[in-house]
């Protein structure tokens, strides 16, 4: 995990140990980099869950 992982809604960085919302051809799932450490490499949009909630509507699959 070399560059830091940035929100999509908001665009400020996610931490670590920071629940995320990883949105990958659709399809949202929740986790983090703690729990994934590989998740900043994989191909998809990241957004704090907050924000994801905000800008899909917060029954939107995560």
């Amino acid at each position: 995990m070399g560059e830091s992982m940035k929100c999509r809604g908001c665009g400020d960085v996610i931490g670590y140990y920071e629940p995320l919302v990883l949105l990958v051809e659709g399809h949202a799932r929740a986790t983090s980099a703690a729990a994934e450490p590989q998740v900043a490499d994989t191909a998809g949009e990241r957004f704090h869950r907050a924000c994801y909630a905000e800008t899909r509507g917060a029954g939107a699959g995560a």
